[in-house]
Protein backbone atom coordinates (compact mmCIF):
# COMPACT_ATOMS: atom_id res chain seq x y z
CA UNK A 1 0.00 0.00 0.00
CA UNK A 2 0.90 3.48 -1.23
CA UNK A 3 0.79 6.24 1.74
CA UNK A 4 0.76 9.56 0.57
CA UNK A 5 0.79 12.25 2.78
CA UNK A 6 -1.39 15.55 1.30
CA UNK A 7 -1.35 19.08 2.94
CA UNK A 8 -4.33 21.04 2.31
CA UNK A 9 -4.42 24.26 -0.01
CA UNK A 10 -5.83 27.30 0.67
CA UNK A 11 -7.29 27.61 -2.61
CA UNK A 12 -9.33 25.22 -4.81
CA UNK A 13 -7.18 23.07 -7.10
CA UNK A 14 -7.72 23.83 -10.85
CA UNK A 15 -9.15 21.37 -12.94
CA UNK A 16 -6.95 20.95 -15.91
CA UNK A 17 -9.61 21.88 -19.44
CA UNK A 18 -6.87 22.51 -21.30
CA UNK A 19 -6.37 19.31 -23.90
CA UNK A 20 -2.92 19.49 -24.40
CA UNK A 21 -2.56 18.84 -20.59
CA UNK A 22 -4.81 16.14 -20.86
CA UNK A 23 -2.79 14.60 -24.38
CA UNK A 24 0.51 14.93 -22.25
CA UNK A 25 -1.04 13.24 -19.16
CA UNK A 26 -2.13 9.97 -21.75
CA UNK A 27 0.85 9.97 -23.30
CA UNK A 28 3.08 9.34 -19.89
CA UNK A 29 0.86 6.69 -19.44
CA UNK A 30 1.44 5.63 -22.88
CA UNK A 31 5.34 5.87 -22.00
CA UNK A 32 5.10 4.36 -18.53
CA UNK A 33 3.31 0.98 -20.12
CA UNK A 34 5.87 1.31 -22.65
CA UNK A 35 8.87 1.34 -20.07
CA UNK A 36 7.61 -1.23 -17.96
CA UNK A 37 7.47 -3.84 -20.94
CA UNK A 38 10.27 -2.42 -22.79
CA UNK A 39 14.39 -4.02 -22.93
CA UNK A 40 15.60 -1.81 -25.50
CA UNK A 41 14.43 1.96 -26.77
CA UNK A 42 11.27 2.35 -28.37
CA UNK A 43 10.06 4.49 -31.20
CA UNK A 44 6.86 5.65 -30.27
CA UNK A 45 5.92 7.53 -33.15
CA UNK A 46 2.76 6.12 -33.83
CA UNK A 47 1.52 6.99 -30.39
CA UNK A 48 2.41 10.31 -29.73
CA UNK A 49 2.75 11.97 -33.27
CA UNK A 50 -1.01 12.58 -32.83
CA UNK A 51 -0.46 14.28 -29.43
CA UNK A 52 2.18 16.42 -30.47
CA UNK A 53 0.60 17.64 -34.36
CA UNK A 54 0.92 21.33 -34.18
CA UNK A 55 4.30 21.51 -32.33
CA UNK A 56 7.66 20.59 -32.99
CA UNK A 57 7.92 18.45 -29.54
CA UNK A 58 9.93 15.74 -28.50
CA UNK A 59 9.87 12.96 -25.59
CA UNK A 60 12.62 10.92 -24.37
CA UNK A 61 11.69 8.61 -21.44
CA UNK A 62 15.39 7.48 -20.13
CA UNK A 63 16.05 5.15 -17.01
CA UNK A 64 18.73 6.31 -15.08
CA UNK A 65 19.70 3.63 -12.73
CA UNK A 66 20.10 1.36 -16.12
CA UNK A 67 21.77 4.26 -17.96
CA UNK A 68 19.31 3.36 -20.82
CA UNK A 69 16.94 5.31 -23.35
CA UNK A 70 13.37 3.54 -22.89
CA UNK A 71 11.37 5.30 -25.42
CA UNK A 72 12.09 8.30 -27.57
CA UNK A 73 9.68 10.69 -30.21
CA UNK A 74 11.91 13.11 -32.56
CA UNK A 75 14.96 12.37 -30.87
CA UNK A 76 16.64 14.16 -33.01
CA UNK A 77 14.68 17.47 -31.33
CA UNK A 78 15.52 15.68 -28.25
CA UNK A 79 19.04 16.62 -29.07
CA UNK A 80 19.24 19.85 -29.74
CA UNK A 81 19.97 21.65 -26.52
CA UNK A 82 17.34 23.93 -25.62
CA UNK A 83 16.57 26.16 -21.89
CA UNK A 84 13.42 24.97 -20.06
CA UNK A 85 12.73 28.40 -19.60
CA UNK A 86 9.58 29.03 -16.91
CA UNK A 87 8.25 25.78 -17.51
CA UNK A 88 10.92 23.75 -15.53
CA UNK A 89 9.93 26.35 -12.25
CA UNK A 90 6.61 24.55 -11.98
CA UNK A 91 8.18 20.84 -11.61
CA UNK A 92 10.65 22.71 -9.22
CA UNK A 93 8.20 24.37 -6.96
CA UNK A 94 5.97 21.00 -6.64
CA UNK A 95 9.38 19.07 -5.89
CA UNK A 96 10.41 22.08 -3.27
CA UNK A 97 6.66 22.05 -1.79
CA UNK A 98 6.70 17.93 -1.59
CA UNK A 99 10.74 17.74 0.33
CA UNK A 100 9.42 20.60 2.61
CA UNK A 101 11.94 22.86 1.83
CA UNK A 102 9.48 25.35 1.33
CA UNK A 103 5.77 26.27 2.09
CA UNK A 104 3.43 29.39 1.59
CA UNK A 105 4.97 31.35 3.85
CA UNK A 106 8.37 31.28 2.60
CA UNK A 107 9.69 34.74 1.20
CA UNK A 108 12.58 34.93 -1.37
CA UNK A 109 14.58 37.96 -0.71
CA UNK A 110 15.48 40.37 -3.29
CA UNK A 111 18.98 40.13 -3.81
CA UNK A 112 18.91 44.33 -4.85
CA UNK A 113 19.85 43.46 -8.21
CA UNK A 114 17.83 44.76 -11.04
CA UNK A 115 16.79 41.87 -12.94
CA UNK A 116 15.20 43.86 -15.86
CA UNK A 117 11.87 43.96 -14.99
CA UNK A 118 10.67 46.49 -12.41
CA UNK A 119 8.06 43.63 -10.75
CA UNK A 120 11.01 41.27 -10.08
CA UNK A 121 12.84 43.50 -8.59
CA UNK A 122 11.60 42.83 -5.05
CA UNK A 123 10.68 39.97 -2.39
CA UNK A 124 8.69 36.93 -3.83
CA UNK A 125 6.30 34.31 -2.32
CA UNK A 126 4.89 31.17 -3.84
CA UNK A 127 1.53 32.88 -3.45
Amino acid sequence: MLAVKIKPFTKPILIMKNTIHINFAIFLIIANIIYSSASASTDISTVASPLFEGTEGCFLLYDASTNAEIAQFNKAKCATQMAPDSTFKIALSLMAFDAEIIDQKTIFKWDKTPKGMEIWNSNHTPK
